[in-house]
């Protein structure tokens, strides 16, 4: 009786490939944080990717993502002990992250949640040697005059956000790949040190 409307919207579902967690070797840090549901609010979710695998005490879990618009590639560790089959979640983020108190220092590219196990999972006694590879967009680099040594992955730990120890570990005519370092999984942001600088030339290595 009010009449009616429609709305068409473009590539609002991503469907991924489900992924399992696979043997390979080594990497650095634990910490808190995690949970199989997450406490961010879905209008701040621009893309949620899950991946779930075994988890064994002696068998380095790593956690691949394939969707187009994650900037987030891998997330390993190596389990203190075993807990079965064990969730990892990368919640890409429109925003920051409402979970957090103040959005993280210098030029954002992309703010994240990462999640992985229950609430506790996340902590030295279960875990070691955490990493995240994640990318940046090249145009992005350009287009904000960034120097790629000051790209850092921070993690937003106790209140405060906390540079990682991240290191670039490849490039292509697309994006720089870079990974991190980290002692546990919660709120994260790919970001650096100011902007509008002079365009830099990136060369392949």
């Amino acid at each position: 009786s009010y009449g009616s409307d429609t709305e068409t919207r473009t590539g609002y579902v991503s469907v991924t490939e489900k992924t399992t967690v696979k043997t390979t070797s080594s990497g650095g840090g634990g910490g808190g944080g995690g949970g199989a549901g997450s406490p961010e609010p879905n209008s701040n979710i621009g893309l949620k990717e899950i991946s779930s695998g075994q988890v064994f005490k002696g068998t380095h879990a790593s956690y691949i993502f394939k969707a187009e618009t994650n900037d987030i590639m891998t997330v390993e560790f190596d389990p203190k002990r075993s807990f079965g089959k064990t969730t990892a979640i990368v919640e890409m983020l429109k925003n920051t992250s409402a979970i957090v108190g103040e959005p993280a220092p210098g030029k954002v590219y992309k703010n994240i949640n990462i999640w992985v196990g229950n609430s506790g999972f996340s902590s030295p006694e279960n875990l070691e040697n955490a990493k995240i590879s994640f990318r940046v967009n090249i145009t992005w680099i350009f287009e904000n005059g960034i120097d790629e040594s000051t790209i850092t992955l921070y993690r937003y730990n106790e209140e405060n956000w906390k540079p990682l120890s991240t290191s670039l570990i490849g490039k292509d005519e697309n994006c720089l790949y870079f990974t991190a370092e980290t002692p546990g999984f919660s709120p994260f942001a790919i970001a650096c040190i100011g902007e509008g600088g002079q365009k830099m030339e990136i060369l392949p290595l």
